[in-house]
């Protein structure tokens, strides 16, 4: 089991502690840690993402899959805010829906009608952090794992 200090949601809510990501992530493990103990629960490795273990593991399968023709590249569309110079993920973006303009739809997701939006479709997006609206679109590449070939392969 590991712990992922680098998701959004972990982002947030280190920010709203005032924390950095890596303090929270260090505080959560441990709390999570003595949950686990008090419980009577273990498992084969509790680590963290950042472990060294981890970081290997990682670069072994990233090779095996890449090796194999299991990774491509891609462009994508994301949403960049020029206030803090980086890209914003989903969640740290909000403002009226394209489908029932809800006006605190989040850029994954509207919780008033429920239906998945792309961060990019959202009307007058504006940063969570900041309330900032000057965000602009930027295509950037990312790696995507081809999961219809590795299913095929797992069926030979």
């Amino acid at each position: 089991m590991l712990l992922d200090k680098y998701i959004t949601p972990t982002e947030i809510t280190a920010e709203e502690a005032g924390l950095d990501g890596e303090t929270f992530s260090q505080k959560l493990h441990e709390i999570q840690a003595e949950i686990y103990i008090r419980l009577g629960l273990s498992f084969g490795y509790f680590g963290r993402n950042s472990s060294l273990c981890n970081h290997e593991l990682t670069q072994y399968f990233y090779q095996q899959l890449y090796k194999n023709g299991f990774i491509e590249e891609r462009e994508i569309n994301l949403v960049y805010s020029l206030e803090y110079e980086r890209f914003l993920p989903d969640r740290y973006i909000v403002e009226t829906c394209p489908h029932c303009r809800y006006g605190s739809a989040r850029g994954d997701e509207c919780e008033n009608c429920t239906t998945l939006l792309d961060l990019t479709d959202l009307i007058e997006p504006c940063s969570v952090i900041s309330g900032d609206l000057r965000l602009e679109v930027r295509k950037t590449k990312h790696l995507f794992l081809k999961l219809k070939a590795l299913s095929e392969e797992s069926r030979v």
